[in-house]
């Protein structure tokens, strides 16, 4: 989903949350769009390029092509991670429903999705991987 659709569509969630957490649904807002940081990230690690228009586009390519990405901010564990962190700190409660949302959004854009899911599973899938090319 595009960033812009993003934002909109967390636009109109926050606002509706708005009545029930107050500003904390700018905590909402802002994860629903920046949990995509991942993908640009990722995208200066491996391309030692700094273009956020050339990042989009590369993202766009793989992510609906054949090539399945993992985005740290999309795994499992990172959710856990914010589960956990959420019993401690309201904070992470509402970074965890934007982050939320934003899963549901790539969802129902995509359907099934396109991204992996779990950097353990990714990390024995590529142990398995090179294990078979040894």
């Amino acid at each position: 989903m595009l960033p812009k659709m993003h934002f909109l569509l967390g636009l109109i969630f926050s606002l509706l949350l708005f009545p029930l957490i107050g500003w904390n649904s700018i905590i909402v807002l802002a994860t629903t769009v920046l949990i995509d940081i991942d993908h640009y990230l990722l995208y200066v690690f491996r391309k030692k390029d700094f273009s956020l228009r050339k990042s989009f586009y590369y993202f766009f390519n793989n992510e609906f092509g054949e090539n399945r990405i993992l985005c740290i901010f999309h795994t499992a564990e990172f959710w856990t991670i914010l589960l956990i962190a959420s019993f401690f700190y309201s904070t992470f409660f509402y970074v965890l429903l934007g982050v939320t949302f934003h899963f549901f959004l790539d969802l129902f854009n995509t359907g099934k999705g396109r991204k992996k899911h779990s950097l353990i599973k990714h990390l024995l899938e590529k142990k398995a991987s090179t294990k078979e090319h040894s």
